[in-house]
């Protein structure tokens, strides 16, 4: 057989293992199995007992190989290998009887599993010449004792919800699956290595050499909470406990078990924060804030606002009862503000009148609520002060006394005032159609007097004839009519209706641009209607119609504002939802306020001449009198007006 090169040799081995070995009152080791080209090839001693030594008279075999040991052992053995190789691969307990080891040395020997690719063996009897005083019961109750150790072993360690690291001179040489799940390593990555890979900084690493190892080495046992880091960095908090195997030697290794306590520091720094949270809120919070004993009502704890609010001194107060500093105005309200309170558990924002150090009494706002302090019930109580609010509302209540009286001067100014805006306004719309009618009334008071003119003229050069006459007669009888229907056509529009009637929008809409087509067509401005739809309402159609006046006088002023050459007035008429709407839209300059609604309130204008009352009354014409609504929007070059009434149709029938 050839002894494989450079054998790998983990050392020192698993320590429980190891602890086994050493306490056994016979021959033991540990080994490790070796391979060559994946077979096995040979093994390793991990540990040997002093039993072992003294039976085979071999000393410092601890990291040699049998090959080295035992020259010529596996040729002359071959079963003794391939056994040994089962056992360490996972099979159970194998038992070689009579083995010769060494010349003159033969021994029974047993061999466990210690682990992937280990294994313990046990050895019962030394020589040939003591085979016969060997006690084969005796030996046989210690392998069974070895059996069940490393069962127990095993279990124990595998199954932990602890890690258990074996560390020598700070570097890990065992470490349990716990500590490979926890912290993400393999065995292979972590055995050998330093212990200062689970560490955050180097600072951490040596501060904990320096405190541990002088008391390990007293033999004493160290328990530290250090944050540690996984594979992937995340951060753990782990409970060290450790102790020396031989405190006079720490090179014998130090056992470490840790313990992950993550969760609860995490759950430990959370109540921390909440407790100094409260605290800051406590001692900050501008309402007055007690925490009393629930049992009876003795003050724990108070806060700044609580001794201003009612002039006690903390020295005055802790360690006193409510009681004691007679706060509450009564004794009956003493026991319902308190006592039934505290059966409750909680109060919230109850009224509550304390009396002060000074005698003064004030009205609070009570919020109660049951906590435990330091195991013991007690209750947080929240105080608010009220003064200057109740004082506020008992003089509210006494002003509002006379309140429907005030409501129904300030109705009656306020209908005077409407009315008078309504007056207003007519007048305003008065002195422009009367601007309208000395327009339309001056071509044919013009026609007239060149009429009249031209009858002088042939009365004088003797052509007045019956013919001419006749015909100036008529002519002037035109003029004249024309001039009365101008009259009749401005008086009817004035004249207010009594009565709702049914109308048509276009036909009012109509009229009104004729009422102003004169002042429309001096500045260049075409009225357009679209919708050949038949829109009717039931309303008011005079009031209607100065609405619409309204929106065109609106319409030609911004068209004049933004400067177009021509202006355009398009009017849309179209029934939608059971409702007759009209839209009037412009080329000018569109609405320049925000919001749009602005412009519908009373006295609101951006005209300099302006009175800021058109688009107020016709809003309210049409709200209040025609159950009606006006609206205005932005549109590309230009505004819009939206008038929408109810139609006849929707609510009447068609007539």
């Amino acid at each position: 057989m050839t002894t494989p090169s450079s054998p790998t040799v983990r050392l020192p081995p698993d320590p429980t293992c190891r602890l086994i070995v050493e306490r056994m009152p016979f021959g033991c080791l540990q080994a490790r199995i070796l391979y060559q080209d994946g077979e096995p090839a040979d093994w390793v001693h991990l540990a040997v007992n002093p039993a072992y030594e003294a039976m085979t008279g071999l000393k410092d075999a601890a990291g040699r190989t049998a090959s080295e040991l035992y020259p010529g052992l596996h040729e002359a053995h071959p079963d003794l290998l391939r056994a040994c190789h089962r056992v360490a691969r996972g099979g159970p307990p194998e038992t070689l009887e009579a083995f010769e080891l060494a010349p003159d040395r033969r021994f029974s020997l047993t061999v466990f599993n210690a682990g992937v690719d280990e294994f313990i063996v046990t050895f019962g009897h030394g020589t040939a010449d003591r085979v016969a005083e060997a006690d084969p019961l005796r030996e046989r109750k210690g392998q069974d004792e070895t059996a069940r150790l490393l069962r127990e072993r095993t279990l124990i360690l595998e199954t932990a919800n602890v890690g258990i690291s074996m560390v020598v001179d700070r570097n890990q040489v065992w470490v349990n699956p716990w500590i490979e799940k926890t912290f993400g390593y393999t065995s292979d990555e972590i055995i050998g290595g330093s212990s200062r890979r689970f560490h955050t900084n180097e600072e951490d690493f040596d501060r904990l050499g320096r405190e541990a190892y002088p008391r390990l080495a007293r033999g004493e046992t160290y328990e530290s909470v250090e944050q540690l880091r996984t594979k992937d960095g995340r951060p753990l908090w782990i409970h060290y406990n450790g102790r020396a195997i031989d405190p006079t030697d720490l090179g014998q290794g130090i056992l470490w078990v840790l313990d992950d306590i993550t969760q609860k520091k995490q759950v430990q720094d959370a109540l921390a924060q909440s407790e100094a949270r409260f605290r800051e809120i406590f001692a900050g919070s501008p309402s007055g804030m007690s925490v009393t004993r629930a049992a009876d009502g003795v003050f724990l704890q108070i806060n700044s606002a609580w001794t201003r609010l009612f002039g006690w001194s903390r020295e005055e107060v802790l360690g006193r009862s409510l009681r004691d500093l007679n706060i509450y105005t009564s004794a009956e309200d003493l026991a319902h503000r308190v006592g039934g309170d505290q059966r409750q558990g909680s109060v919230s924002d109850q009224p509550l009148l304390a009396r002060c150090k000074d005698g003064t009494l004030k009205h609070l706002r009570l919020g109660l609520s049951a906590i435990t302090l330091d195991g013991e019930p007690c209750f947080l109580a929240v105080l608010v002060d009220h003064t200057a609010l109740h004082e506020a509302q008992e003089a509210l209540v006494k002003s509002n006394q006379d309140l429907e009286q005030r409501v129904a001067a300030e109705l009656a100014r306020r209908m005077a005032q409407e009315r008078m805006l309504i007056h207003q306004a007519r007048l305003a719309a008065m002195g422009e159609m009367i601007g309208n009618i000395a327009h339309q009334w001056r071509q044919p008071l013009g026609s007239l007097s060149i009429l009249l003119g031209n009858l002088k003229d042939a009365r004088r050069f003797n052509e007045l004839t019956d013919e001419f006459l006749n015909e100036s007669f008529v002519t002037g009888d035109q003029l004249i009519k024309k001039m009365s229907s101008t009259i009749t056509d401005f008086t009817t529009f004035f004249r207010p209706n009594k009565e709702p009637v049914p109308f048509s929008l276009r036909e009012q809409a109509e009229q009104a641009v004729q009422l102003v087509a004169p002042m429309l067509g001096r500045h260049h401005v075409e009225v357009e209607f679209e919708g050949g739809v038949e829109v009717r309402a039931l309303g008011f159609p005079n009031e209607f119609s100065q609405v619409v006046l309204n929106l065109l006088t609106n319409a030609l002023e911004a068209i004049q504002a933004a400067g177009a050459l021509t202006g355009r007035i398009r009017v849309q008429l179209e029934a939608e939802g059971g409702q007759a709407i009209l839209r009037f839209s412009d080329n000018g300059r569109g609405i320049k306020v925000t919001p749009v609604e602005r412009i519908f309130e009373p006295y609101w204008t951006d005209k300099p001449s302006g009175t800021g009352l058109g688009l107020y009354m016709s809003r309210m014409i049409l709200e209040q009198s025609m159950a009606g609504t006006l609206t205005a929007r932005n549109l590309e070059g230009g505004a819009e007006f939206r008038v929408a009434l109810p139609s006849l149709e929707s609510n009447h029938g068609n007539p």
